[in-house]
């Protein structure tokens, strides 16, 4: 349990590099003690949508070892039957709504104090298939990310309702412009010229638009995008200052 892999950014391993511990949801529980000792009442953590974890700890990941193999456990949304109170480590799946219930059997729901607050739907998943090119090979598709996102949105909501997902937590205004695609594909011109949709958030925010009203309940609380400044200045006021540049015409970071 707890194995992490670290993609491009360190030889593909798997390893213990995020715990050490095999008590299951080791990482979101030490966030949660941290959190308390340091007065930090609002916690997120994240949901693996990408589609495969981690099965060991033996290092790096090979390209011929890339998933599915017996390096990954399968990521699974919806169990669709009853919650084990602990996780199946011989089954190679990971069922991401019982590891939720997890959470909040062990650590109380978003209302308590010691229960996580926020759910980011993975992090970041126009790397997937660059990053973490073992894991998903293929560039993630508005189709993928849009019925990933909102099932596992309705998943979060039906085990915690006050927990509040954020996503699609993208990197680069490029992402926010056409997700992933490329001159080799066509997904997006599509869906832009079949919608009247300016950029991919617009498409993002209707998916999860349509899809809160078909549930009845909100799926996404938080719109999450990673704007990465290019200020050359020094100083976190000047970061956070930065975003400016997405909303204010003759804004300049420098």
């Amino acid at each position: 349990t707890n194995a992490s892999n670290a993609g491009s950014d360190w030889k593909h391993s798997s390893d213990t590099n995020l715990s050490e511990s095999d008590d299951p949801a080791d990482c979101v529980q030490v966030l949660s003690k941290d959190a308390a000792k340091n007065n930090v009442g609002y916690k997120l953590t994240t949901l693996q949508l990408a589609g495969y974890v981690s099965a060991d700890k033996d290092g790096t990941v090979t390209e011929e070892e890339k998933a599915p193999s017996k390096r990954w456990n399968k990521v699974v949304l919806t169990k669709g039957s009853d919650f084990a109170d602990t996780p199946d480590l011989t089954d190679g799946v990971v069922y991401m709504d019982e590891y939720v219930n997890y959470i909040i059997k062990k650590l109380g729901n978003s209302k308590s104090e010691t229960g996580i607050q926020g759910y980011s739907l993975d992090n970041e998943p126009v790397l997937w298939n660059d990053t973490h090119s073992r894991m998903h090979p293929e560039p993630v598709t508005i189709k993928e990310l849009g019925e990933k996102s909102i099932e596992m949105a309705r998943n979060v909501k039906k085990l915690d309702p006050d927990a509040e997902v954020f996503g699609p937590a993208l990197y680069g205004y490029t992402a926010f412009d056409h997700l992933d695609d490329d001159d080799a594909h066509t997904e997006w011109e599509e869906v832009k010229a079949a919608n009247n949709y300016h950029w991919y958030l617009d498409c993002y925010l209707d998916q999860m638009k349509k899809a809160s009203e078909e549930t009845g309940t909100r799926l996404l609380d938080v719109l999450d995008i990673h704007y990465y400044s290019e200020s050359a200045r020094n100083g976190i006021e000047d970061r956070l200052q930065s975003v400016r540049t997405l909303y204010e015409e003759g804004f300049s970071e420098n």
